[in-house]
């Protein structure tokens, strides 16, 4: 598949992961540079994932045990740490009147 990411096309695998915890479970674009993971938890992420053809290959990793020291499972993880502390972080400046 190609995307135009900042104007220039960028060709990319798109797989449908899922996972023993359903906070894993999402979609990962894997681009020769980068990766990006749209989780199943985020908005945003459930409209890009709209726009991404039903035909994508889906891995049901339940029951499995992934190596999260592996990729793509190591991206996995990053991404889903980054947003949950990135949530923590916008619930405390909430709590505080900063936003």
């Amino acid at each position: 598949m190609i995307f135009r990411i900042n104007g220039e096309p960028t060709e990319f695998e798109a797989y449908s992961l899922g996972y023993d915890n359903d906070l894993l479970d999402g979609v990962l674009l894997d681009m020769p540079q980068t990766y990006v993971y749209l989780s199943d938890h985020v908005e945003d992420a459930r409209e890009m994932q709209a726009l991404l053809p039903d035909d994508m290959q889906h891995f049901d990793l339940t029951g499995s045990d992934p190596d999260f020291e592996q990729v793509p499972h190591k991206w996995v993880l990053r991404s889903v740490e980054r947003m949950i502390v990135k949530t923590a972080e916008q619930a405390c400046r909430e709590a505080v009147g900063e936003d």
